[in-house]
């Protein structure tokens, strides 16, 4: 992998965290004076997110099932390098309709330098493991699946050390 394509894996990561959560709560903002007079809209970047299901496959490979909203499926896989964790972790949100497996690839060669890589469907993903159609994908809901997807790192990490 080159050295411009993880700087824009990067980039993207952040983009996602600056633009869409990271820290953004999870329910609608709080009503204001001049809000409370508008009809109720729904917080674009609002989302719930479930505990996910681990599924081993082997030593260095899980399958995960990541849940949002009420029961939402996205689906992906945990590559892990040989050896004991823990390990950094990359995460792959692939975008553009493009499923995870495009970048099996990528994830063996940051497996090679101690990496772990997670990669996954979003929601509508064409040919894609997750549920969703297509045309319901947007900005909003990549957004949201890829906070689900880090909630859920967080929460891995939280059980594997306890």
């Amino acid at each position: 992998m080159k050295r411009h394509q993880i700087f824009a894996l990067t980039a993207v990561m952040l983009s996602a965290c600056i633009t869409g959560g990271c820290g953004i709560p999870q329910t609608n903002p709080p009503e204001t004076a001049a809000s409370a007079a508008e009809p109720e809209s729904v917080f674009p970047f609002a989302y719930h997110s479930e505990a996910p299901q681990i599924f081993e496959v082997s030593n260095t490979e899980k399958e995960i099932e990541f849940y949002r909203d009420g029961g939402i499926r996205l689906h992906g896989e945990l590559m892990l390098p040989e050896g004991e964790g823990p390990f950094p972790t990359v995460v792959f949100a692939a975008g553009l309709h493009a499923p995870y497996t495009d970048h099996y690839d990528k994830a063996d060669y940051f497996a090679g330098y101690g990496y772990a890589s997670l990669l996954f469907d979003f929601y509508g993903t064409r040919n894609g493991t997750s549920d969703g159609d297509p045309a319901d994908l947007s900005f909003f809901t990549e957004a949201a699946d890829l906070n689900t997807v880090l909630d859920a790192i967080t929460r891995i990490r939280d059980t594997s050390s306890a």
